[in-house]
């Protein structure tokens, strides 16, 4: 086989090579872009699910700090209205205690006034026997009312002590019992507090794991978009090396057609040249061949005259010399 021929099948080889590879590198492709689908369609029911469950355990935490909130109220609720009860009955004691005081104390002012202004009429008028007698029973009694008031004052005394020792004792439970409430209070709020943050950590904690999964995804996804580049790029390049490879074969084989061109020229011209050499050198033998004929043409006809006029003489013997002729 020739040159062209073996450059034609090994062109022809290469072209199958390059076809061949850009075939697999497609497929490669395309398997790569159905594995990355069913990676991405496998994350994002994963996603799901997680979203899922994530949702339900929010859902039954918030049910039960809502239910704890509620109870918490309730119980409030309830020792405020214990403690008002308590209060309030205690405050109407103290005012019916006030009101009778009051009423008693003014009761006794009364009295005191209209003694006082009995006896200023009496100092006046003078007193007289019976007077005297009812005023000496009346300071009997009056002494007496007084001694009785006195008692009385005293077992009031005694009493007021008493209830403003009751009142300070209960006043005391109260307030240990608001303090009590309060602390009560006061830890439930920590608690709640304590809750809320360790739910705020855990929120923030699940919201930095989503967002490093959707950087992780999104890197993932960058890099999986600058593989498909470099893939595609890599193709660009295969391709523009394969068109480059077949333009340099096309410009190889029309470099190889000119210089077959230029050889069968130069071989056309190498054939007429020597078909003109062959031309001249036969045309120069027949030449000569002519001029031969030409010299021999005068000598034969000189030695067929010579010979005719020799045939004209008598008597001669020409045998021999003609048979030399």
């Amino acid at each position: 086989m020739g040159n062209l021929t073996d450059d034609m099948t090994r062109l022809r080889g290469e072209i199958d090579a390059l076809r061949n590879a850009r075939g697999a590198l497609v497929q490669n492709l395309a398997r790569g872009a159905r594995e990355m689908a069913g990676e991405v369609s496998a994350m994002r029911a994963d996603f799901a699910q997680a979203h899922a469950t994530m949702a339900k355990k929010a859902k039954k935490d918030r049910g039960a700090f809502v239910t704890d909130i509620i109870h918490t109220v309730s119980s409030l609720l309830t020792d405020f209205s214990t403690t008002r009860a308590h209060m309030a009955r205690h405050a109407k004691l103290e005012r019916e205690a006030f009101v009778a005081d009051v009423k008693s104390v003014v009761t006794a002012l009364r009295r005191d006034t209209a003694e006082d202004l009995a006896g200023a009429r009496r100092v006046w008028r003078g007193p007289t026997r019976e007077e005297i007698r009812a005023a000496e029973l009346e300071i009997r009694k009056e002494r007496q009312r007084k001694d009785a008031a006195a008692r009385r004052e005293k077992e009031e005394q005694l009493k007021k002590e008493a209830d403003a020792a009751a009142r300070r004792e209960k006043e005391e439970q109260l307030k240990k019992e608001a303090d009590a409430a309060a602390r009560r209070e006061k830890e439930e709020q920590l608690k709640r507090e304590a809750d809320a943050a360790a739910r705020r950590e855990k929120e923030e904690q699940l919201k930095k794991e989503a967002d490093a999964a959707a950087r992780r995804e999104k890197e993932e996804q960058l890099k999986k978009e600058a593989d498909a580049a470099a893939l595609r790029e890599k193709e660009e390049q295969l391709k523009k090396e394969a068109d480059a490879a077949a333009h340099r074969q096309k410009e190889e084989r029309l470099q190889q057609e000119a210089e077959s061109r230029r050889l069968k020229e130069e071989k056309l011209k190498g054939d007429a040249q020597r078909r003109r050499e062959e031309e001249q050198q036969r045309l120069a033998a027949e030449k000569t061949v002519t001029q031969e004929e030409g010299r021999r043409k005068p000598e034969e006809s000189g030695a067929r005259t010579a010979a005719d006029a020799n045939k004209a003489k008598p008597g001669r013997k020409t045998t021999g010399r003609k048979a030399k002729s």
